[in-house]
């Protein structure tokens, strides 16, 4: 991220210091992120919520850290701890982002298995529809609601 190939990297006069401003990226996600990727995952307090894990997802993705924060993430996926189906289908988006196929479809079998009502609710998820589209929602009730 920082490297010669990107605009942040580059120095003026290559004696100061140079500030980096990431106004639409979250500053807890940048600090997850960067705890992870520098071995101090123990100054995490607590482990992340389903919305810190995607917000993890989006900023390791667009600073080409995905393959270093992958396996953090993939021990903080579990359907079981996730509360409603807006979390399940935050698992669904991060583990989407992150590639991590066993972890789709541990949380997907939960959805399945579990969610009552409509899973129109998942359009409400951040990215779900652009990441994973209508057609993820439609095989979801051609499986709970076969004809």
């Amino acid at each position: 991220m920082l490297g010669p190939n990107f605009k942040e990297g580059q120095s003026e006069d290559g004696s100061t210091a140079k500030e980096i401003l990431l106004p639409a990226d979250k500053p807890s996600a940048i600090e997850l992120m960067c705890n992870i990727i520098h071995h101090r995952i123990h100054e995490t307090s607590h482990t992340p919520a389903a919305i810190e894990i995607h917000d993890l997802a989006i900023v390791s993705d667009k600073c080409d850290c995905i393959r270093a924060t992958a396996l953090a993430a993939r021990a903080w996926i579990h359907p079981n701890s996730a509360r409603d189906t807006n979390e399940l289908g935050l698992f669904l988006v991060t583990a989407s982002i992150f590639a991590l196929p066993g972890a789709f479809y541990k949380v997907s079998t939960s959805l399945v298995l579990n969610h009552q009502g409509s899973y129109k609710v998942l359009e409400d998820v951040p990215g779900f529809i652009e990441r994973l589209g209508w057609e993820t929602i439609r095989k979801l009730v051609s499986l709970t609601h076969p004809r």
